[in-house]
């Protein structure tokens, strides 16, 4: 009612010689930052409104210096927004923190590219239709602004900037996408950056760890080899149909059942990405956490062993959640991060966009090469993470949808799997295997008791919190080379296993030995 008021009292001012002035400045703020908020999804037309109005209550003041500081709004509001139009245009997201890291963590010409890439011509055309009349505005307006300060445009505009200062648009601490000025989130998202790199220094500076030596290998260097370690994101292996599950929600696993090795007493180490990842890719476990700071992860032992490294991620790069799995990331040969979201946002692009880099990395001509690809799969929220031709179950109820949600998301990463299992077909001649297992589960189940969620209280934890599946695909050739190895496979998929032991038995699917690895501990030879 308040904002209806607002609106209409300035229309009442325009009756005064000077509100054309007013209304003109008013409409030059409005129009960028209600595009901006269109092309974010959430098109706010009052929220613009609001923030233009305030915006121009400074000319009131200072009514002298109206065209520098049109000149200043022109340069900062409309930069800032088509700054992001940009972004959205060419990456389908955002600015975020991470879009700052693309920009700096990379050598001069692929921030070259990265910048170039703006230079597309939807973007072009955006950029005149909207830079064009706020130009000849600019340039033509008159030096002085000549409406008063104690005009009703004056007042209403001072009122649109307490509202705005209570909605937390000019705040730099309120945390708002709704209501926040681009230009500040921007810089909220820069502040992000510098402090989530703050933290990955302090984490890289924390790791120390010496080489690894006396590494028995079965195959020789020249050997072609090919593993790839596909991990999954809140899974529960409950929720697959190759489990039992009721649903169909993993129809290529299951029709390809016959060639797949499927383990059922697997169990993550954690209920969360960060805690469960830091031991599954470290010699880390309960008995010495520590290790994942003061030794070498599995990726050093890899690279030790002679193979190349690659790390393609859909997950985030930076955030409270995520830094020390970008640490360990970090040592790989080749990273490629899919994702240019903040972590905050709690979104992604599809995990698709995972798979051509995956190819690319196949395509590598190093003759032993381990490629980890990190799926978004069932992170929640749940319907943010596969596209809609996936939607095949839906609820009749809040939490049935949410748990349709949760298998539609199991749906789309058996069909990313599959698209990768089919790239693998070509190594199928050559030594290669692919792993796939989740970093956690999650409880969403359709009971009044069920929280749809996970928890770090071990004595809240269900065993659908911890219920990860673990599927294994081993080549033609491998089972020639291995052959009573992969037989004795049947007799260990029903024994208990947890996942912070996978760098023991990934070394031993590689058919690698050392002081560092036990096969006791390995879930294929145990």
């Amino acid at each position: 009612m308040k904002i209806a008021m607002i609106i209409k009292s300035l229309l009442h001012s325009f009756k005064t010689s000077n509100s054309a002035e007013v209304f003109t400045a008013v409409i030059f703020l409005c129009y960028p930052l209600f595009v901006n908020t269109l092309y974010l999804g959430k098109a706010k037309f009052v929220v613009s409104l609001l923030q233009a109005m305030a915006l121009v209550f400074p000319l009131f003041i200072f009514p002298r210096l109206k065209k520098i500081y049109l000149w200043l709004l022109l340069i900062f509001v409309y930069g800032s927004v088509l700054l992001n139009i940009g972004h959205i245009i060419i990456y389908d997201v955002a600015l975020s923190s991470s879009s700052y890291q693309s920009l700096f963590d990379t050598n001069f010409r692929e921030a070259g590219e990265y910048v170039m890439n703006f230079l597309n011509r939807k973007f072009v055309i955006i950029l005149l239709v909207m830079l064009l009349p706020a130009l000849i505005y600019v340039i033509r307006t008159s030096r002085v602004f000549a409406a008063g300060c104690r005009s009703w445009s004056a007042k209403i505009c001072f009122a649109a900037i307490i509202i705005c200062w209570c909605k937390g648009v000019f705040n730099f601490a309120v945390y708002d996408e709704r209501y926040k000025l681009q230009l500040l989130k921007m810089y909220d998202e820069y502040h992000n950056f510098k402090s989530d790199m703050e933290k990955l220094k302090e984490l890289r500076e924390k790791r120390g760890y010496d080489k690894f030596t006396n590494i028995n290998k079965i195959w020789a260097d020249d050997k072609k080899q090919t593993y790839v370690v596909v991990i999954g994101e809140s899974a529960d292996r409950h929720h697959m149909q190759v489990y039992g599950y009721e649903r169909e929600t993993t129809p290529y696993m299951e029709k390809l059942r016959p060639q797949l090795y499927f383990f059922d007493e697997v169990l993550s180490p954690n209920t969360f990405t960060i805690e469960s990842l830091k031991k599954v890719l470290s010699w880390a476990d309960d008995e010495n956490p520590d290790a994942v700071y003061n030794k070498g992860s599995l990726i050093n032992y890899l690279q030790d062993s002679g193979f190349k490294v690659f790390w393609i991620s859909n997950q985030y790069t930076i955030g409270d959640y995520d830094n020390l799995i970008a640490v360990l990331a970090a040592d790989a040969d080749h990273k490629e991060f899919v994702n240019h979201h903040h972590w905050k946002a709690q979104e992604s692009g599809y995990d698709e966009k995972v798979l051509v880099p995956f190819a690319k990395a196949l395509e590598d001509e190093s003759s032993k090469k381990v490629i980890f690809v990190h799926l978004m799969g069932s992170h929640g929220m749940y319907k943010n993470r596969y596209p809609e031709e996936f939607a095949k179950f839906s609820g009749d109820n809040e939490r049935r949808q949410k748990l349709a949600e949760y298998d539609n998301s199991f749906l789309y990463t058996d069909y990313v799997w599959h698209k990768m299992w089919q790239k693998m077909q070509n190594e199928n001649d050559e030594i290669a295997a692919m792993v796939y297992f989740s970093d956690h589960g999650e409880d969403v189940r359709d009971v009044p008791e069920s929280c749809h969620c996970r928890v770090e209280d071990k004595s809240k934890i269900t065993e659908y919190m911890t219920a990860v599946p673990f599927v294994l695909w081993v080549s033609d050739a491998y089972k020639k080379e291995r052959g009573s190895w992969v037989q004795n496979l049947s007799k260990r998929r029903h024994k208990p296993y947890n996942t912070q032991d996978f760098e023991h038995s990934f070394a031993d699917l590689c058919g690698l030995s050392s002081a560092d690895t036990d096969k006791k501990k390995s879930i294929f030879s145990r």
